[in-house]
């Protein structure tokens, strides 16, 4: 993971893009509970959002906040800050998921935008680049930021 990171930075650095603080989202098969997160704080990450549901959209972690991650072989707090991700695209629009039209996933994604509003916290959202492709599907992405 240093060595990608390190490459990441390389190349970010060459194409002019300067970021002090770097986040970073895993896949869930490749999520190790008791190494991960402890290894993204010793490369240098600030942020993770890889904690959600794949099968439903919505509040995995139970809130909307940033919160400190455990190393739970060294039993201590991380300075890795979680920031829990509440809705992904796929989890919306995916047959093999929640399989929602592009009305209802608006409908769907507004709700979680205003609980979160209610109480002051985070909404974070993923939003895979190859789903901004058709005019539908572009449509609802700017609704969905512009909110």
């Amino acid at each position: 993971m240093q060595k990608e990171f390190d490459r990441l930075k390389g190349i970010c650095k060459k194409s002019g893009i300067e970021q002090k603080t770097w986040s970073y989202r895993q896949h869930y098969l490749r999520y190790h509970v008791q190494k991960t997160s402890s290894i993204l704080e010793q490369i240098g990450i600030a942020y993770d959002s890889t904690l959600t549901f794949a099968e439903i959209a919505g509040f995995r972690c139970g809130c909307c906040y940033e919160y400190p991650l455990y190393d739970l072989i060294n039993r201590r707090r991380l300075k890795l800050r979680e920031q829990p991700l509440l809705v992904m695209d796929r989890s919306l629009i995916s047959p093999k998921y929640m399989n929602l039209n592009y009305d209802d996933a608006y409908d769907f994604i507004t709700k979680c935008k205003q609980r979160c509003e209610l109480f002051d916290g985070d909404f974070v959202i993923l939003w895979h680049n190859n789903l901004v492709v058709e005019k539908v599907q572009k449509e609802l992405y700017q609704s969905i930021l512009s909110s």
